[in-house]
């Protein structure tokens, strides 16, 4: 009877080298599924804010909400996820899945995602924000908020608001995207940010586009909604040709692109 032989030391090793060789090609592969993945959650999330605002507008005679600025000063318990809230039911749809780390804490502080803004939410502890109903609750998207209906007397250009889903172009008028702040006022003369994580996103009230301007998808892409109800992966560069207001110049000259952003797709 033949005695079973076990592995030699060589033939052991032949086989690690093999599944490590496996696990190197593979893991690239699995690393780009699991994105894939979650960008997919993330357009689904904003193809339900597209569901979500098009009930509102369609009992409001076609109309957007009236912004959240009060004679100048803000006014964030009529910010849009608390407007929204009879519209909608899960707050994950607040949420992209790639954003997992807050970059403020809700009390003035800064939190964990402050040192990679791409992959940062910028609502925690929104119940000091947004009353007890958000306690707790993280936000990565944000809103054109060139699309209001803003009331008479508010500061902010009445001849470039949308107010209306009733517009010609609207598959290139945003709606909700990825975002790192509650939404902006996009102007086509904005730079690029020097550097990626620059808080000049955040603290510079005129910085808007730039708040949008997040590498959170990778390859400079972010996901965004529109107001034909279309939903879409829009690249870095292709921020500055939407048409984020009436007056917005979608054939400007581009601007000067950062050192970070040159590598990305030009639209």
């Amino acid at each position: 009877m033949r005695e079973s032989r076990g592995f030699t030391l060589i033939e052991l090793l032949v086989v690690i080298a093999i599944i490590a060789l496996l696990m190197a090609v593979l893991m690239p592969s699995l690393s780009r599924a699991r994105n894939q993945a979650k960008t997919v959650v993330c357009q689904g999330n904003l193809r339900q804010w597209t569901i979500a605002f098009s009930a509102y507008t369609g009992d409001n005679n076609g109309y957007f909400y009236n912004g959240y600025c009060h004679n100048g000063s803000w006014d964030q318990i009529h910010g849009w996820p608390v407007v929204m809230l009879p519209y909608y039911t899960d707050k994950k749809l607040l949420l992209c899945p790639v954003a997992k780390k807050p970059i403020w804490d809700g009390y003035g502080g800064w939190g964990p995602g402050i040192n990679n803004i791409r992959h940062g939410a910028w609502g925690v502890a929104c119940n000091k924000v947004y009353g007890p109903d958000f306690e707790g609750t993280c936000i990565s998207y944000g809103l054109n908020e060139w699309v209001c209906n803003y009331e008479p007397g508010r500061p902010y250009n009445p001849d470039r608001l949308w107010r209306t889903v009733d517009v010609g172009g609207a598959s290139n008028i945003p709606l909700i995207l990825d975002c790192m702040w509650p939404g902006g006022w996009p102007h086509h003369s904005e730079q690029p940010q020097e550097y990626e994580n620059n808080l000049l996103v955040i603290v510079n009230s005129n910085a808007n586009v730039l708040r949008f301007c997040i590498d959170r998808h990778d390859n400079g892409i972010i996901n965004g909604s529109f107001l034909d109800s279309s939903v879409r992966k829009v690249g870095l560069k292709e921020l500055w040709k939407l048409k984020w207001h009436k007056k917005y110049d979608v054939n400007a000259a581009p601007p000067v692109w950062p050192e970070w952003m040159k590598g990305f797709r030009d639209y």
